[in-house]
């Protein structure tokens, strides 16, 4: 059994060399997006709890309300730009295997 499970198809994906790279560069920020949300979440309840507790220390905007504000934004932005990014890995990947499979249909079928 071969350690590398793409050897066998080396031949027909080394032509897309830049584009496999291309699609493992998104799939590498969906997962950073899918990552720093729940990040974003906790420190968005860390400082609603810690303005619950009297302590003001850790509010950035001047009010408690504009904090939770502003991290509903920040939460929904990086949710819509996670989603644009992994519709667009998966778009990318899927052209691509489509193009390898004519690639290896073309080699095989004439």
């Amino acid at each position: 059994m071969q350690a590398n499970p793409f050897r066998p198809f080396g031949p027909w994906l080394r032509p897309y060399r830049r584009q496999i790279a291309f699609g493992l560069a998104l799939l590498f920020v969906a997962q950073v997006f899918t990552m720093v949300l729940p990040l974003v979440l906790k420190q968005a309840i860390d400082v609603a709890r810690s303005s619950l507790d009297g302590d003001t220390s850790a509010i950035h905007t001047g009010s408690v309300r504009g904090d939770i504000a502003l991290y509903c934004g920040a939460i929904a932005a990086m949710a819509i730009l996670g989603w644009v990014v992994n519709f667009g890995m998966r778009w990318y990947f899927t052209s691509l295997s489509r193009h390898v499979e004519r690639d290896v249909r073309r080699a095989y079928v004439q």
